[in-house]
């Protein structure tokens, strides 16, 4: 059985052309393709720089085109955008200058031979390029080096401490690391289970001594205890729609894709927002020792959902409202954008859905960002 894939595919040669571009494709599939069959079918239009096996983005996710057609259509459907895995380090349309990746590899000369490096060279390069940290700072050792620092130190322990100096370095360490959970097509949650224990090891190896101020610190306690200050709690199962939002724009945040927020927005007849960044990962366990990233995420996040036209935005983790809320003067100021987006919670929004509007009693008459919409509420 055959089918039709819509591809737009990421364009760009870095010796004649300005700026990229997208060239749309419709290409007859069937379900045992691979994507490097459909991108040597759209090559066969029209030319195409990629590599066979190579590993490319698709709708946000980073994948390999050694991947099915039918894995990625389940996840993405009939609609593909194809880009290549660093736009700021492409060369001609897929393929890419991998210098970065590989200088970083080379760090671990030391502690490995050939045939090690070579085994993480051709495993880890998506891990690397998946990573939103990069975006941030070019300069980050890279969540590949992570996993092999992790196996170096279980099996050559004599070079622990090694290790431990590069982890630890303050630009470039394990404290700029931001989980791909949400970025990878194929997810090994075993990373994170590594990358605690590095956390573990470094934190114990560094002693650092921390010196944000007092209002850091309480955000960050905050973080780690997992508090919630809301004066009421309200159930979903206790929600009647007493209140509609038909003619908003509503975005929302929140670590993993959250339906119960998505089926309320569209029940309080609100235009739903979808974003690239609303999954975006904020590592809260860093917040002492990398605010500045921290910041700079969520900076992105708010904007987007600005860009957007959402008129606010519903945060679901309630130990962050106060970076997006209080702190929305200094992500402004990181990003050189002005924000000015109001925050409620996924709490609040219940409560205005059930009726509730006044704002002490939602919570809302400590919020920094005046809540311009609860008096069209």
């Amino acid at each position: 059985m055959n089918n039709k894939l819509n591809i737009e595919v990421y364009k760009f040669n870095h010796e004649q052309d300005y700026l990229p571009y997208y060239k749309y494709y419709s290409i007859d599939y069937s379900l045992n393709d691979t994507l490097d069959d459909i991108l040597t079918n759209i090559n066969s239009v029209e030319k195409l720089s990629y590599e066979k096996g190579c590993n490319v983005v698709i709708n946000n996710l980073f994948v390999n085109t050694s991947e099915t057609i039918e894995n990625i259509i389940k996840k993405t459907g009939n609609n593909l955008t194809i880009e290549p895995i660093s736009k700021y380090r492409c060369k001609n349309d897929l393929i890419i200058n991998k210098d970065d990746y590989l200088n970083k590899l080379n760090r671990f000369n030391q502690f490995l031979n050939d045939e090690e490096l070579n085994k993480y060279k051709k495993s880890l390069e998506l891990m690397y390029y998946s990573s939103n940290t990069i975006n941030y700072n070019r300069d980050y050792i890279g969540d590949h080096s992570l996993v092999i620092a992790y196996d170096i130190i279980n099996t050559k322990p004599e070079f622990k401490e090694s290790i431990l100096n590069i982890l630890s370095e303050a630009n470039t360490g394990i404290y700029h690391y931001t989980s791909s959970k949400n970025r990878l097509f194929s997810y090994d949650a075993n990373i994170e289970e590594k990358v605690e224990f590095l956390f573990e090891l470094v934190t114990e190896y560094t002693k650092p001594s921390l010196t944000q101020n007092k209002y850091i610190s309480k955000l960050y306690e905050k973080f780690k205890k997992q508090e919630i200050e809301t004066k009421t709690v309200i159930s979903q199962n206790n929600v009647e729609i007493k209140q509609s939002f038909e003619g908003f724009n509503i975005a929302y945040y929140s670590v993993d894709r959250d339906l119960d927020i998505e089926s309320f927005i569209e029940k309080s007849k609100a235009s739903l927002v979808k974003t690239n960044m609303q999954h975006a990962n904020l590592p809260k366990r860093v917040y002492k020792q990398n605010t500045r990233l921290i910041y700079m995420i969520a900076a992105d996040i708010l904007l987007e959902a600005k860009d957007n036209n959402a008129d606010f935005i519903i945060i679901k983790d309630e130990t962050l409202v106060d970076v997006f809320d209080k702190e929305q003067d200094k992500l402004a100021s990181l990003s050189g954008r002005e924000i000015d987006l109001s925050i409620i919670t996924y709490n609040q929004f219940l409560m205005l859905l059930n009726g509730e509007k006044d704002k002490a009693v939602l919570g809302l008459d400590k919020n920094k960002v005046k809540i311009e919409f609860l008096a069209s509420a």
